[in-house]
Order: C-alpha cells, then sequence, then structure tokens
C-alpha cells in the first residue's frame, strides 16, 4: 500500500534523476554520476517500490530511462538492463515519453552487455515510437543507436543507410551532437568494412566535434576507437597517444570501461613493439576493470588480445584455446571481428596450428570452444580455472 514517505521518496528520486540527466554530457559529468552514485541505493529503493509495490510504470521507466547512462557509464550494465526491463514489464499504462527512454535505455545497456537481439528490439521499437511523435533530435539519436547495433550485428549495408538517414536529418535540424555521433558511427561501419583510411577521417571529424561540445566521455570512447583504428594502420606511436588520451580522459569523468578499453589498447600495442612485460601489464590491468565494469565485447577483444600476445611469445597452444574460446563466445552473441582483427588473428591461429601436433589440435579447439568466457580470462591472466 503506497504511504505518503513511499510517494515522496519517489518523487524526489524522480526529481534528482531529471534534474541531473541533462548533464550528463557537460564539464559536471564527473561530479553528476558521483552524486548518482553516493544516491545509488535510494534510487534502487524507489525502483523496487515503483516497480514491485505499487506498478508505477510512469515513475519507474522515467527513472530508469533517466539512469542508463550513469548505469552504463559506471559499470552497472547489467542491473540497470535488470530494472529497465522489470519496468517495462509492469502492466500499467504510461506516456510514450517514459516507454520511449526506456527503450533507448535498454538498446544501450543489452548492447553493452552483448545482447544484441535484444538492443535491436529495443530500439526499433524506440524509433517507432519516436517517429510517431516527431521530435527531430530524439529521432536521430535514436536512429543513430540502431545503425550502432546494426553494425554489432555485421548488417552493415543497413546500419549505413540507417546512419545516413540519421545524418541527414541531424544536419538540417542544426543537431550538432547527433551529427558527431552519426559521424563517429559512419566511422565505425568504415572500420568494420575494412576501409581504414575513411575510418580514420570520420573518427577524427566526431572527435573534433565531441571536444568542441566538452562531451568527455564520447571523446575518450572515440579515442580508444581511433587509437585502434591507427595501431592497424601500422602508426604505433599515435595509437599510443590516442590510447593514452583516452586513458586520461576516462578518468576524469570515471568512465571506468572506456578507460579499461584503452589500456587494452595500450597492451596491444606493446604487443606489436615487442614488449612482452608491459603488454601482460597492461592487459592485466585491463582485465581487473574490464570484468567489473566492461562490456561483454570488450572482454571477448581482451581475451583475444591475451591470445595474440601468448602466439607473440610462442606459447601457441594457449593463443590457440584463447581464440577459440573468443570465436565460440562470437557465435553466441553473433558479433563478428573487423576484416583487418581477423586477419591478424587469422595469422595468430595459423602459427599456432603449424606449431601443433593434430592431436593437439582438436584436444585445444574442444577446450576452447568448452570454455567459458570467465575461464578464458583465468587462463589468460595465468589463473587457469
Amino acid at each position: 500500500m503506497a504511504t505518503s514517505r513511499n510517494v515522496a521518496h519517489a518523487a524526489w528520486c524522480l526529481e534528482l534523476v531529471s534534474g541531473l540527466r541533462n548533464e550528463f554530457r557537460g564539464p559536471r559529468q564527473h561530479e553528476v554520476y558521483d552524486r548518482l552514485e553516493i544516491k545509488h541505493d535510494n534510487l534502487r529503493a524507489a525502483l523496487e517500490w515503483t516497480i514491485r509495490t505499487t506498478g508505477d510504470a510512469e515513475t519507474a521507466l522515467r527513472i530508469a530511462g533517466g539512469l542508463a547512462m550513469f548505469w552504463n557509464t559506471r559499470g552497472h550494465t547489467t542491473e540497470g538492463r535488470d530494472w529497465t526491463e522489470a519496468a517495462l514489464a509492469i502492466d500499467a499504462s504510461a506516456s510514450d515519453e517514459a516507454r520511449d527512454d526506456a527503450l533507448y535505455g535498454l538498446a544501450l545497456l543489452a548492447h553493452s552487455i552483448g545482447d544484441y537481439r535484444r538492443a535491436r528490439s529495443a530500439i526499433e521499437a524506440c524509433v517507432e515510437l519516436r517517429k510517431a511523435m516527431g521530435e527531430p533530435s530524439a529521432i536521430a539519436r535514436a536512429l543513430n543507436y540502431r545503425a550502432v547495433v546494426l553494425t554489432s550485428m555485421s548488417e552493415y549495408a543497413e546500419a549505413a543507410a540507417v546512419q545516413v538517414e540519421a545524418l541527414v536529418l541531424s544536419r538540417t535540424k542544426g543537431l550538432a551532437d547527433e551529427a558527431n555521433y552519426g559521424v563517429y558511427s559512419l566511422g565505425m561501419i568504415a572500420y568494420r568494412t575494412d576501409d581504414l583510411e575513411e575510418a580514420q577521417a570520420r573518427l577524427r571529424e566526431s572527435l573534433d566535434g565531441w571536444r568542441d561540445s566538452g562531451h568527455h566521455v564520447a571523446v575518450a570512447s572515440v579515442l580508444g576507437t581511433l587509437g585502434e583504428v591507427i595501431r592497424l594502420s601500422g602508426d604505433l606511436v599515435v595509437a599510443s597517444a590516442c590510447f593514452s588520451e583516452a586513458i586520461d580522459v576516462a578518468q576524469r569523468v570515471d568512465a571506468r570501461a572506456l578507460g579499461a578499453a584503452a589500456r587494452a589498447g595500450l597492451g596491444r600495442v606493446a604487443t606489436d613493439l615487442g614488449d612482452w612485460e608491459g603488454a601482460a601489464a597492461h592487459l592485466s590491468d585491463a582485465a581487473t576493470l574490464l570484468r567489473r565494469d566492461g562490456a561483454r565485447e570488450d572482454l571477448v577483444r581482451l581475451v583475444e588480445s591475451c591470445a595474440a600476445l601468448a602466439g607473440a611469445k610462442g606459447d601457441s597452444k594457449l593463443a590457440f584455446v584463447l581464440l577459440e574460446a573468443s570465436i565460440a563466445e562470437r557465435k553466441r552473441s553473433g558479433a563478428l571481428r573487423a576484416p583487418v582483427t581477423e586477419r591478424k588473428l587469422a595469422g595468430v591461429r595459423d602459427a599456432a596450428v603449424a606449431d601443433m601436433s593434430p592431436a593437439e589440435v582438436v584436444a585445444a579447439e574442444s577446450r576452447g570452444r568448452s570454455m567459458t568466457l570467465d575461464a578464458a580470462l583465468e587462463l589468460a591472466l595465468g589463473r587457469p580455472t
């Protein structure tokens, strides 16, 4: 039964989230996220009460939708996904605005976890709602993220068409942030379709836009991606500088997963340079953070980075097992590697096979493909389960 105290508390939580979310992209990002971290138990209590006790869909959806970026940035992705799913499942009426906001947040969180099918269904429902409501910036943001999800699912032609639609809308309506995101997404599509020159150009254009807007989380994200594209293009000095700056920017806003992913990038650079000790240190540091705060795709890439290091050091069996574990995980999620990464890791795998007997290959393949992602990480870090 509702009490005046519960009602007031839920209203206070909603007001808090609504007031702070507009600053998620500004210079006070770190301060805002810290405040929400402090108040997180209060927010959990409000969600529990509105979802489990009263079935107040409007309040639950608005709180969950407002917290999505915080949950994603601060590593509460699974918890945030679960709260948002529960809010969307309430059998009660709610405004289109509240439901659309929660669907967008769910797409973001599901994508980070690696559940691309759920991310796709959520963002497509969100696009449909937003087109019905007719607000250009909201439509552009949803189209942008639909393109991101499609890119992760390797549906590049559809992703590019959706992204061009979003970018035309953003530029026509003068939506700078939405246009920056669209340019970044086109850079990701170029990267995933093996056009590294185009990818660099698009990513640099996006980075300039995000620097101008002061969106530090986006700057850290683009720097990390740009660093990887430049590394794969062969310029390890510039790649290292991008990863290092990404770490610095991420630390300013406590974007832990982004910082950890960039540290893994430094590990790949060190591997390329033959600095085994430095590579192992960077990858171990990244693993500690990513296992707590990272997206599943980042963890898969970390296993692959450890496989490349093992192969470079001549540990063929370890490299092969880790690559087979990553292949199995990618089959489960439907996420393919970028072509240039696929070629590099295929070289690692071929070298490992050449160094093993047929029986060893069969045994290692079976071990790797039956291994969980956590077990693969433990093995990669020298702590086999």
